[in-house]
């Protein structure tokens, strides 16, 4: 059964897009994660794999790294890179 659904999202702002874009992170690991945003404040990555910002032998569920992920989060609104789309986009999901 296929399901779609309309949302409202945020994106990157065009001239920032390359530097804040980031792929999936259920793609790659930490160490990755960390390798692809060395140098790049802005990568995505800080947000959704929010321990490369904490020391390496951290454990990926403990509070610092959700806390670090909302931390990052409101430091990427501080910093105006994402805008929030005032269009609908539309989501396919399919459920077998």
């Amino acid at each position: 059964m296929a399901i779609i659904r309309s949302f409202n999202g945020w994106r990157p702002k065009p001239e920032q897009a390359a530097k804040v874009a980031s792929r999936p992170y259920d793609v790659l690991n930490s160490e990755e994660a960390r390798e692809e945003a060395a140098g790049n404040d802005i990568s995505f990555l800080h947000v959704c794999k929010p321990e490369i910002d904490l020391p390496e032998d951290i454990d990926h569920y403990a509070d610092a790294v959700y806390a670090k992920a909302v931390e990052n989060w409101k430091n990427f609104n501080r910093m105006v890179l994402l805008i929030w789309m005032q269009r609908q986009i539309c989501m396919l999901t399919v459920k077998s």
